[in-house]
């Protein structure tokens, strides 16, 4: 795994402009999937998390949740997008571009492409 490892406490309170619901979601999330395992990518973008056999259960990044298929909540509908919106969700723009655009997903995964054109997960897989 490339990135900095986070204990579980690191990665529930990641970003401090959480709201007190994000905290809560995010934590609720992390509980029902039983994440043990958390790590911040290289590009500092998303925090990954995965379960005690290595399989990597959600996503959290600044403004959002996202899960690989089969770990979303049942409150997300079957077609989808695969995640939840943050209190905190806010495009961001300027020369190192990490925004998401929702528009464009990443064929293998399927998470939203950053403006570089790649997902976290497949910039990992090119280092």
């Amino acid at each position: 795994m490339n990135g900095r490892e986070l204990t579980r406490e690191q990665a529930l309170l990641w970003r401090e402009n959480w709201s007190y619901d994000d905290r809560n979601l995010v934590k609720e999330n992390v509980d029902r999937l039983q994440a043990k395992a958390f790590n911040v990518r290289p590009s500092g973008s998303v925090v990954r998390c995965r379960d005690a056999s290595g399989r990597m259960v959600m996503y959290i990044g600044a403004g959002y949740v996202e899960f690989p298929p089969g770990f979303e909540p049942a409150s997300i509908a079957k077609g989808s997008w695969r995640g939840i919106v943050l209190s905190t969700n806010r495009p961001r723009t300027g020369a190192d571009g990490k925004h998401i655009d929702t528009t464009k997903y990443c064929p293998v995964h399927g998470y939203p492409l950053l403006s570089s054109g790649l997902c976290d997960t497949c910039e990992e897989e090119l280092l």
